[in-house]
């Protein structure tokens, strides 16, 4: 048998492999490792990065106003503080016991006996004869607390019961969910209309 191999296709196959050598060499250069892409300045500025999570970006927090936290010149004046007791006083001239209520809350504003208006947070009180202006001391045994409040109006009018409180002086003795208290009464000092009247001859 004759393995002898013509020119003409030994040519061929040679052209062949030479072409396929250098496509490899071309696409080998052309996509080398050591060669890293250079990035135009438009191309770079591009080029996302790190995006924030909106749960962790906060919101600044808000500015307290001047006024927050600060009571309102209403509320302010609206403020009372307890009758002080003089220091001359050192007994009371009267005492006596039983229970006491407080005024509701819807007749703030109405005028009372002495005509000032009924205000919830004085530290007043109303009885059916003691003097107008009358300065008392109330003790509510059940609670170990006590105030000291100044006649104004005339009342309780309820069977059983000798002195209607304003509600700062209820609150004080601890009776607001009660309503109605078992109390002891110091009178410390008559009202000025009584110690100022003349005894009639």
């Amino acid at each position: 048998m004759d393995m002898h191999v013509p020119f003409r296709t030994r040519w061929l196959g040679a052209w062949w492999a030479s072409f396929v050598l250098c496509l490899g060499c071309i696409s080998g250069c052309a996509h080398s490792p050591h060669q890293e892409p250079v990035l135009g300045r438009s191309e770079a500025s591009a080029t996302p990065g790190p995006v924030a999570s909106k749960k962790s970006v906060r919101k600044p927090a808000r500015t307290a106003k001047a006024s927050e936290g600060e009571p309102s010149s209403k509320a302010a004046s609206a403020v009372e503080k307890e009758p002080a007791v003089p220091t001359s006083i050192k007994h009371p001239l009267r005492v006596f016991g039983g229970r006491a209520s407080y005024y509701a809350d819807k007749l703030a504003g109405r005028a009372t006996a002495s005509g000032e208006p009924y205000d919830i947070h004085r530290f007043t009180a109303a009885h059916r004869t003691l003097p107008l202006g009358t300065l008392l001391r109330v003790v509510c045994p059940d609670t170990q607390s006590s105030v000291v409040v100044v006649v104004n109006d005339r009342g309780p009018f309820a069977k059983g019961r000798v002195i209607d409180l304003s509600r700062a002086a209820a609150e004080k003795l601890g009776m607001l969910r009660r309503g109605v208290a078992r109390v002891r009464v110091e009178v410390l000092e008559l009202g000025p209309k009584h110690r100022g009247q003349k005894k009639k001859r």
